[in-house]
């Protein structure tokens, strides 16, 4: 016999989908109530308490229950969904009229379901829980992003069901895009036909105004769907629609008027500027219906459109499907009778309109492709803002064979073709282009030069295995920007099939120029900028090129003639590089070499005795620097070494005979020993020694007051009395230095050097107190 009021306790631990899941329960009998005193389940970072009473009478339970989660992820691998996120909830469980019914009170915070995430959800309901639809109230409010640009600040949902009769109040708003729509609809699930009404769309978005003109309601089941003729509006642009598809027939059409791209940059910013309008036609049985397609974009302009003088340009294409045969045409013109671009294709296709299916790969194709225009549209089409093309452009191509081989019958000729690219400055005049097509081959063959002697020759073959593409460049001037200037000669070559791709060569650059661009100011300082009180970043998508990996082979010769200029130096180098890896990891390795050079080094020219600069095929590239250059001031001999790797190089002082290195640095700086400097000049000093100790700033110290001012020279220091004076010279007029210097007692003097020739000068100076000089100059340096 059991007794009176039997009690069970029960602890378990298992996994689900290798997550930890542990149950604790404590449970009696009273009567005819079982009493939950304790039911706990836990999983990592997620537990769940409920406890009350159930009726053994009618089995309906009064209680609460708790659900808490600091991170759904393990709730979701036991789902098989992937989930994160925190969510807590309230449950409160009770007989509702011998109905179970409940009312739930929520919060989630960063909730992550796939690519959706609420960043921020309060919700609350009361319902019955075996159908929740016959009553039924909830609201729910937060912030949402999804995928691309999906993102609501705000977003509001109420729900009110009733005896199957469900009302829908949605309201969003997105802030950024001054959007803000608040919508209703009606769901009748009472009868043997569902019934969705919606009412209301009216707002803003895209901050256009928004506005469902005429109420739309669809009606699905008996076999059928529908839905009345509705009108909805975006600013100046219409949408209309109305349809029915039964069993067997369908009838659908809609349209779109007075539409314009500039409604869509939020979401495609690349589009150019066009007036659209489309039109859809479905009638006919559902298993081969007649469907026409059209499309038109008037006063297509381009980016960068305004600065060609280019009229606008207009496109139309149109599709046709009747009887298991697909066509479609397209056209792009300036005027309607004399398209630049036209094509047709056809092939057998015959649709289901409820299950549509791809054409087999077997399906016989038909085409043509015709164009009369000129390059300069091609640029503004792939956004080359940067770049420029011109000449006259034919093609005449027939398409044949089958969807998955097709064969290519016909040519295509650029004529004094023009490339520049403002970028690089790379160059192509009366450029000439062949291309020749034949079933499943195309053979092509170019022809240009870049404006002075440089030529270029290419050449390529392709079929669907294969393409194989070379370049013989003679002289060219790859590179002619302010920064580079480049010559070369040499001869690359591309090779691709179903296994691999590389790129082959060797190139001569001879000669190049790189100038060495200036530093950033001295002032200028990076912030660290954290963002806080925002929702987790989402992991960036891998932004690796999608192209398949092509190995590279290409050996660079510099024999002489690559001049390093800037930054204070003047230089020539030789050498050798090796490029391997791939384009996505492409690995240099090599040396150059010093043929002679100079380096400014803190307002001293360094004679350059050696240089070698070397690359070992890292990733990315950190050359090793063993630079060194001298200098003779007055009897010593100072030698200034730049060694180690590019990211952490260190500079070394010596000299012959070994000076201290702040005795180094002043007869660098001033020409003069440290017993003879002047307490400003002592300060340049102390700088210039701390940034080479790695602990100080700028080397040039006053080179900002210099420059501002216009002046060659700011000096502190004394006068014969001791007493502080400050002098500043400077040239006027190209011949003509002037030099005025002041004291703190008073005395000022001036002198005026003429530059009669490169090595005689003429000088006067005047005193304050009215006294005079003169003299002539002759130097000669050694």
């Amino acid at each position: 016999d059991l007794p009176s009021s039997p009690q069970s306790a029960l602890a378990m631990q298992t996994s689900i989908n290798q997550e930890p899941l542990s149950l604790d329960l404590a449970a009696k009998i009273q009567k005819n109530t079982l009493t939950l005193s304790k039911a706990r389940a836990t999983l990592p970072q997620a537990v769940l308490d409920l406890e009350g009473n159930l009726s053994l009478d009618n089995f309906l339970f009064n209680g609460q229950s708790r659900f808490t989660s600091s991170d759904l992820a393990s709730l979701g691998h036991i789902v098989s969904l992937p989930l994160s996120g925190s969510l807590s909830m309230d449950a409160k469980i009770f007989d509702g009229q011998g109905i179970q019914a409940a009312s739930l009170k929520g919060q989630g915070k960063n909730l992550n379901i796939a690519d959706f995430t609420v960043q921020d959800l309060a919700l609350e309901s009361e319902l019955h829980l075996l159908d929740p639809l016959q009553d039924l109230t909830l609201t729910a409010q937060g912030s949402f992003a999804g995928p691309s640009a999906l993102v609501l600040d705000d977003i509001k949902l109420m729900a009110l069901a009733k005896d199957y009769k469900l009302t829908l109040d949605l309201d969003a708003r997105q802030d950024e895009t001054q959007t803000s729509v608040a919508s209703q609809a009606l769901v009748d699930l009472s009868q043997e036909q569902t019934q969705i009404s919606i009412k209301k769309i009216t707002g803003t978005f895209l901050s256009q105004e928004l506005q469902l003109k005429t109420p739309i309601t669809i009606t699905l089941g008996a076999g059928k769907t529908q839905w009345s003729k509705t009108h909805l509006t975006l600013g100046p642009a219409t949408l209309s629609s109305t349809g029915i598809i039964d069993a067997t027939q369908a009838h659908i059409e809609a349209s779109l008027n007075q539409a314009n791209t500039g409604q869509l940059a939020h979401f495609f910013p690349d589009l150019p500027k066009a007036e659209l309008s489309s039109e859809l036609k479905i009638r006919g049985a559902q298993d081969n219906p007649t469907i026409d397609v059209d499309f038109r974009m008037q006063n297509i302009r381009l980016q960068g459109w305004e600065l060609t003088g280019l009229p606008p340009l207009h496109a139309h294409a149109s599709a046709h499907v009747q009887t298991g045969q697909f066509e479609a045409q397209a056209k792009v013109f300036e005027h309607q009778d004399k398209p630049l671009i036209s094509t047709t294709f056809a092939c057998p296709w015959l649709i289901h309109l409820l299950s549509p299916v791809s054409p087999p790969s077997s399906t016989p194709i038909t085409g043509e492709l015709l164009a009369h225009t000129d390059l300069n549209l091609l640029p503004h089409l792939l956004h080359l803002d940067d770049q420029i093309m011109a000449g006259k452009t034919e093609v005449q191509l027939t398409f044949g064979g089958t969807l998955e081989t097709p064969t290519i019958l016909g040519s295509a000729h650029i004529h004094n073709g023009r490339y520049e690219n403002f970028r690089t400055g790379t160059r192509l005049e009366e450029m000439q282009l062949k291309a020749t097509a034949q079933g499943t081959n195309i053979d092509l063959h170019l022809e240009a030069h870049d404006g002075h002697e440089g030529q270029l020759k290419a050449t390529a073959a392709a079929n669907p295995n294969s393409l194989e593409t070379y370049l013989d460049i003679q002289n060219m001037r790859l590179v002619d920007s302010d920064l580079v200037q480049s010559t070369a000669h040499g001869k690359i070559s591309l090779a691709h099939n179903t296994t691999q791709s590389k790129i082959q060569g060797r190139l001569t650059l001879d000669p190049t120029l790189v100038r060495l661009p200036a530093t950033m100011p001295a002032d200028f300082v990076l912030l660290d900028i954290e963002e806080i009180n925002t929702a987790p970043a989402k992991t960036p998508k891998n932004t690796a090129s999608a192209l398949p990996d092509i190995k590279l082979d290409i050996g660079i010769k510099f024999p002489a003639r690559l001049l390093v200029r800037g930054r204070g130096l003047d230089s020539e180098w030789s050498g050798n590089l090796k490029i391997t890896g791939t384009q996505n990891n492409p690995l240099i390795a090599g040396q150059m070499e010093l043929l002679r050079g100079k380096f400014d080094f803190l307002d001293r020219i360094f004679t350059l005795t050696k240089g070698n600069i070397l690359l070992d095929g890292e990733n990315p590239p950190n050359p090793f620097l063993d630079i060194v250059g001298e200098v003779q001031v007055m009897d010593t001999l100072i030698l200034v070494q730049i060694h180690g790797p590019g990211k952490n190089f260190q500079v070394t002082l010596s000299s012959t005979p070994v000076l201290p290195q702040d005795e180094l640095l002043s007869l660098i700086l001033f020409g003069r020993s440290l017993q003879q400097i002047s307490p400003f000049q002592a300060v340049r000093l102390a700088q210039a020694a701390a940034t080479l100790a790695g602990v100080g700033g700028d080397l040039d110290f006053f080179n900002s007051i210099k420059s501002t001012l216009g002046l060659q020279e700011i000096e502190i220091g004394k006068d014969d009395d001791d007493n502080t004076n400050v002098g500043l010279g400077g040239y006027v007029g190209g011949k003509y230095y002037v030099r005025t210097q002041r004291s703190v007692s008073g005395q000022d003097k001036t002198k005026i050097e003429i530059q009669l020739t490169p090595k005689i000068s003429v000088e006067t100076e005047i005193g304050g107190d009215s006294r005079q000089g003169g003299g002539v100059n002759w130097k000669r340096d050694y």
